[in-house]
């Protein structure tokens, strides 16, 4: 994944990813020549946190949660109609 021009390792992603703070995150990339602003790193936190599941989403991913019903098109939690 590219970042301002910087192609990021997983290990660096990951550990952006575990930021919990825009100052933690700018002294982070800081560390790997990468500058950004406070409303960069304020912004990528708040998409790393729309992007974080549930733990129902943590489920279905792995394959025990929701159904598709065939009946109503709607995603029903281990019952269907």
């Amino acid at each position: 994944m590219k970042f301002k021009g910087h192609e990021l390792t997983r290990e660096e992603l990951m550990r952006a990813m575990e930021c919990e703070t825009p100052e933690e995150l700018m002294e982070l990339v800081k560390k790997i020549d990468i500058e950004i602003t406070r409303e960069e790193a304020e912004a990528y936190l708040e998409t790393m946190e729309e992007l974080e599941l549930s733990p129902e989403e943590t489920e279905d991913v792995a394959g025990g949660g929701r159904q598709l019903c065939l009946k109503c098109s709607q995603a029903e939690r281990k019952t269907m109609c």
